[in-house]
């Protein structure tokens, strides 16, 4: 193979992983709004009514956030690398290093320096989550606060002075 040639596919290997993260980020952006504006619907148009609904959407937000990680970051970031290993080859291969070919399986990324990406994303997206579940959650009537439950339980009058009597 000529060092042109390698050259250019070496290019083509850069070229396709500027437009993974662009389409990366395009996706991102638009998980977080689309969070955001069902945040904004819910809490003006209450739709999560009951404690079942809460429940359904609690399973809703995990479920997302399972499919974010696990099919949708971790794969991204094993594309990235392998886009990086085939640049790296073809480099090699243009300057006469002569390097070994990279394997076709997926690339190992258990690293910190490949994984932080993910990690940071899947967390802001985590915390996206469950801010938009505690503002639904704690906005709603159907949910009663604290207060509203301590104070909702009465004694009858004979337990009173049973208590009293025990803490004397």
């Amino acid at each position: 193979m000529k060092p042109e040639d390698a050259i250019k596919l070496a290019e083509l290997c850069q070229e396709s992983f500027l437009n993974r993260r662009n389409y990366e980020w395009k996706i991102n952006f638009g998980l977080w709004s689309s969070i955001g504006v069902w945040t904004y619907f819910s809490l003006s148009n209450p739709v999560v009514t009951s404690n079942l609904s809460f429940c359904v959407l609690f399973i809703v937000y995990f479920v997302i956030l399972l499919i974010y990680a696990l099919l949708w970051q971790i794969p991204i970031r094993q594309a990235f690398e392998k886009d990086k290993l085939w640049k790296h080859y073809y480099m090699n291969l243009a300057e006469r290093r002569g390097p070994d070919r990279p394997s076709d399986k997926r690339p190992n990324i258990c690293g910190w320096n490949q994984m932080s990406y993910t990690v940071s994303q899947c967390s802001f997206t985590l915390a996206l989550l469950a801010a938009s579940f505690f503002l639904i959650y704690f906005s709603h009537p159907a949910s009663p606060s604290t207060h509203e439950q301590i104070h909702s339980y009465t004694l009858p009058d004979s337990s009173y002075q049973v208590i009293i009597n025990k803490l004397k």
